[in-house]
């Protein structure tokens, strides 16, 4: 795992002048877009949150809220999980809105699927522009005793004028976790 040292440098010697049209898209820096999006986990602000995740991110976690609503032959995921969304109404739902309301449902429903997610702490170290897109490097800190920090990557893009998260390993947890929802009565879907 490399050293604090050597992530900062990385990020203060690559750190490239950005572009003028780049900064003018965004209302706030990545920095701060990957510290909202940690902080939408952490106090479970799922509107919040969503508001931080670029499309292609909320098409990733859609197709696994799809998955669920058409592996479940019981209507669970439709009335319990998404808050009683008729099945005829369910392909309507805007991307966004069928994440937001899978998030709330999963926190009401299924809360230790969240856990990993809620109980921490993270530090953004830097921010390491490629291209169009930034790196955004921070630390996690687990609230669990014995827990040990880890070092990860997020990767923001510039879309409707600002910074939004595409991908992440938070993203990635969260798409298999949507996916592994017991449903009642329907063994290992």
């Amino acid at each position: 795992m490399p050293s604090r040292l050597s992530l900062l440098l990385l990020c203060g010697l690559s750190a490239a002048p950005i572009s003028s049209d780049l900064l003018a898209q965004s209302a706030s820096p990545p920095a701060d877009v990957a510290r909202d999006f940690n902080r939408g986990f952490q106090s479970m602000a799922w509107s919040q949150l969503v508001l931080r995740v670029h499309p292609q991110g909320l098409a990733y976690l859609r197709v696994a809220v799809d998955i669920l609503v058409r592996s479940d032959t019981s209507g669970y995921v439709l009335d319990t999980l998404l808050g009683g969304v008729p099945a005829a109404s369910y392909e309507g739902l805007s991307v966004a809105e069928a994440v937001e309301r899978i998030l709330a449902g999963v926190q009401r429903e299924v809360p230790g699927l969240l856990s990993s997610l809620v109980s921490r702490r993270t530090e953004v170290l830097g921010v390491v522009p490629e291209a169009q897109d930034r790196h955004v490097v921070y630390r996690v800190r687990a609230l669990l005793q014995g827990a040990e920090p880890r070092i990860r990557v997020m990767t923001l893009s510039a879309v409707e004028g600002a910074w939004r998260v595409r991908d992440a390993e938070d993203l990635r947890v969260l798409h298999t976790a949507i996916r592994g929802i017991p449903i009642p009565g329907i063994p290992d879907h």
